[in-house]
């Protein structure tokens, strides 16, 4: 079954209030959100991790709250200030496997690389960072976010 997945530029703002100490990124960095089950009442379960350019399969995320169905298709500012989100690529995914530190995705069927050209030359390193993630999601069968 293929499941929809969103990867998006968080811009963080003022109002992004985070433990520091539980690991979770408080400067900008991506979210990776993803449907686990068709229904839509449901919830994404949804990772961060750090923005770099990605050597390998295997990426260092943290596991966030679950959040809104709504992610997979928004781009904007994030209420109570807490900075602004920009999806970069969305797709479908089928579940590899799933574990208390890890959640493996493929083969993944890349839709769109949302945001342009005329969108990234808003965000002077969103262009490059998209560009990184649809090489690697191209050129892995498999993506592990361990966590």
């Amino acid at each position: 079954m293929s499941l929809r997945f969103t990867i998006a530029l968080h811009r963080i703002g003022p109002g992004l209030d985070r433990d520091t100490s539980a690991g979770v990124p408080i400067t900008d960095h991506l979210d990776w959100f993803f449907e686990t089950t068709l229904d839509q009442a449901n919830s994404l379960k949804t990772f961060a991790s750090s923005i770099e350019d990605f050597e390998s399969s295997a990426i260092a995320t943290t596991q966030l709250v679950d959040h809104r169905v709504a992610y997979l298709d928004y781009d904007g500012d994030v209420s109570g200030n807490r900075g602004s989100v920009q999806r970069l690529v969305t797709g479908t995914y089928q579940l590899v496997a799933s574990s208390a530190n890890r959640f493996a995705i493929g083969p993944i069927a890349i839709e769109k690389a949302v945001a342009s050209d005329s969108q990234l030359d808003q965000e002077p390193d969103a262009h490059q960072i998209r560009e990184t993630l649809l090489r690697l999601l191209k050129q892995h069968e498999t993506i592990e976010l361990t966590f």
